[in-house]
């Protein structure tokens, strides 16, 4: 949150718009916090969020009536001007055959077992490879023993965190990527393998992606796996819209119109 000449301007991403929906209603502290964000939110003169759904959705849980932006943080990859760093993986060929990205942690909010599900009713027979670097034990454990039963010899974990230009030389290697989360998540992934023409599968339901359809992305619903012939030319439309000069070109011109916007 930012305060700029009395004007208090919300920056949302990610998560933290969806905590009211999923919040414990029986949990004192989840509730109280709750309440508070409510009266705090519902004061404000400017929020900012990624897609125009955000601004809905904030509008509607919170009564917000103030002005809206959609300003965003720089991703978490770089989508030009990387280098890429080549390894390595143990009974995993990362060079010689496709494989699907499935998912970006071990948080239960990737639904990996109904991708795995998905992918067997597709008898589907390429290579898996699962970020797991963080996320829930059990949760990454059950994933894990699941997809080796189904997909024996055919998926590599990704248990450690691994430098940032071994993963785009992963991103860059893969077929694709598969991501079955409820509500907007994984972008930083989803969009870098956008950029360099992969495939990506999402939940068709969640507003990312609503939001990416909208500006003309090439991207399918999970269901259309294996029934599509993919046709790929998203570079332009990633980098004019999710750079990192666009996100300086948009967080320059809200804080100047909010700087010198007449009280």
């Amino acid at each position: 949150m930012f305060l700029i000449r009395e004007k208090y301007l919300f920056g949302r991403f990610g998560e933290g718009i969806y905590i009211s929906i999923r919040i414990k209603k029986n949990n004192f502290n989840d509730n109280l916090t709750e309440i508070l964000r409510k009266k705090v939110i519902k004061k404000l003169n400017v929020i900012s969020a990624l897609t125009n759904g955000e601004v809905e959705l904030i509008k509607q849980i919170y009564k917000f009536d103030g002005r809206s932006y959609d300003a965003f943080y720089p991703l978490p990859v770089k989508l030009t001007d990387f280098e890429v760093e080549l390894f390595e993986i143990d009974e995993f060929s990362i060079t010689e055959d496709d494989f699907y990205i499935i998912g970006n942690s071990g948080d239960p909010t990737n639904n990996h077992i109904t991708i795995i599900n998905m992918l067997y009713l597709k008898k589907y027979n390429g290579y898996l490879y699962f970020p797991l670097a963080y996320g829930d034990k059990d949760y990454i454990k059950e994933v894990t023993e699941y997809a080796n039963k189904v997909f024996p010899s055919k998926c590599y974990f990704q248990y450690d965190f691994i430098s940032p230009n071994k993963y785009n030389h992963i991103m860059i290697e893969a077929k694709g990527g598969i991501f079955n989360h409820n509500r907007q998540q994984a972008l930083g992934n989803i969009l870098s393998l956008l950029y360099h023409n992969k495939e990506v599968y999402m939940n068709k339901n969640i507003l990312s992606f609503k939001d990416l359809k909208s500006r003309g992305v090439s991207i399918f619903d999970l269901n259309e796996f294996g029934n599509v012939i993919p046709q790929q030319n998203n570079k332009k439309i990633i980098e004019d819209n999710f750079s990192d000069k666009k996100a300086s070109e948009l967080w320059a011109m809200m804080i100047k119109d909010l700087i010198h916007e007449k009280n």
